[in-house]
């Protein structure tokens, strides 16, 4: 009964966290049997929530046991499908108790479950998969010899790509690999179990690894970042691509990594070139607070343009002034104890979406209650809440534009004032561009790729 509420609730909610949230493969999922879904972990607490929501099937969830300490968690938790994994880095002395989590998934596994797993055993925002446990693969394996190799077990490996977990408004993409049989593993498993179960895992590494954009080193991703933040759009127009298209998105990433990647390997000196014009541009346009945007959309507008603009502005600042007041309140609290109670980055999306819910939750309740109260009128109060949501977001994206605005409109300033800066930093901007089109263009020729 509470996994079902919960599951109704966050499924509304990540409707309305992301602007766009998208499951590939779907048809890959199995839609009955037992189950083990092996995930990357960018988003903490934000990771089991998307997948439970969003893929389709009832869920469990191993979860830390650290997080079974009160009395209160310990009646809640097991009724929201949670089963404890004792870590060695929270508490050496408790790993034993392991073998009764083990068990546990054995039995739900028998009973046709499917279990969520994150085997790399530590949530951090990065784009990119750090070493898998074995412990996955174990339990699996281990469920099959428990009840004669007779469960069938398939094992899917799922990619979480996040444009940014910690902000509202941004993308996630699910990626759904083709599940993985543990049949195939089960007779190694009866000769040698520690290398069936390290087979096993690395058939999950391979896997998961390709519904990720993975990156192994840091300054490449920063790289990879600015090549999208500056060519992506001339990049989606050559291939044809639509703008909106998650699945277009992730697969133009996965391009650009590997060609930084390949460079990294082949032309060192250029890709060292390339990253300290990017990195000299980017900083100047963070110094003057611009945008890549801002300046790719430098050109002077026909007045006319301007002037419809101005108008849709206009006529959209009432409705935003009724999406900030009907929603400012619960909007603030939810950011605000994200960010002052949360320390750690990797928690702060999930508290955000986890309070907003709640607390927008009781905002509109309250709103119904007030309503009706003043004007004794229960169509009135409906309509309140009822038209609370598609203001909110109205006025949210309202905001964006309004930003959107500021920056081109310091951008014009700062041309009449600082003319040669602004010139300068478009020159730049041409001439990254021209070194990223002809790297583009010998990497296709040395790859043979078109």
């Amino acid at each position: 009964m509470l996994y079902s509420l919960f599951w109704i609730l966050f499924r509304i909610t990540f409707r309305i966290f992301f602007r766009e949230a998208v499951v590939h493969n779907r048809e890959r999922i199995p839609p009955q049997g037992p189950l083990l879904i092996c995930a990357n972990h960018p988003g903490a607490l934000l990771d089991p929530m998307v997948i439970a929501a969003l893929l389709g099937r009832r869920v469990h969830f191993l979860a830390k046991a650290v997080a079974f300490k009160t009395k209160f968690a310990q009646w809640l938790l097991p009724r929201l499908n949670m089963i404890p994994i004792y870590r060695k880095q929270d508490d050496p002395s408790q790993t034993h108790r392991n073998e009764e989590t083990f068990v546990k998934c054995y039995e739900q596994l028998a009973k046709g479950a499917a279990i969520l797993i994150f085997p790399e055993g530590i949530s951090i925002t990065e784009r990119k998969l750090r070493e898998l446990k074995t412990g996955a693969a174990r339990i699996v394996l281990g469920a099959e010899e428990a009840n004669n190799y007779t469960l069938n077990i398939q094992v899917l490996a799922v990619g979480l790509n996040y444009d940014d977990p910690h902000s509202f408004g941004r993308n996630v993409l699910i990626q759904v690999a083709e599940p993985i049989a543990v049949s195939n593993y089960t007779a190694q498993w009866q000769t040698d179990k520690f290398a069936a179960a390290d087979a096993l895992t690395e058939e999950i590494r391979r896997r998961l690894e390709a519904q990720i954009i993975h990156i192994e080193n840091d300054e490449d991703d920063r790289l990879v970042k600015q090549v999208e933040r500056l060519h992506g759009d001339e990049l989606r127009r050559k291939r044809n691509l639509p703008p909106d298209s998650a699945p277009h998105e992730f697969r133009l990433t996965q391009r650009i990594a590997a060609v930084v990647q390949w460079f990294r390997t082949h032309d060192n000196a250029r890709l060292d070139e390339l990253r300290s014009g990017m990195s000299s541009y980017f900083w100047k346009l963070e110094a003057l607070g611009l945008s890549d945007r801002a300046l790719r959309s430098s050109e002077v507008k026909p007045i006319h343009h301007r002037f419809v603009q101005l108008l849709a502005m206009l006529a959209g600042f009432p409705f935003y002034v009724c999406g900030l007041l009907l929603n400012i309140v619960p909007f603030f609290i939810a950011h605000r104890l994200s960010q002052t109670l949360v320390k750690q980055r990797e928690f702060q999306g999930a508290v955000g979406a986890v309070t907003g819910a709640l607390l927008f939750l009781i905002w509109y309740v309250l709103l119904a209650v007030l309503t009706y109260t003043v004007w004794k009128n229960g169509w009135l109060a409906a309509g309140i809440v009822v038209m609370a949501v598609p203001a909110g977001l109205f006025a949210w994206y309202y905001h964006l534009r309004i930003r959107s605005l500021f920056k081109r409109s310091l951008l014009g300033s700062l041309f009449k004032r600082r003319r040669v800066l602004i010139l300068e930093l478009i020159r730049q901007r041409e001439e990254l561009i021209s070194q990223l089109e002809q790297a583009e263009a010998w990497y296709r020729s040395k790859t043979q790729q078109q």
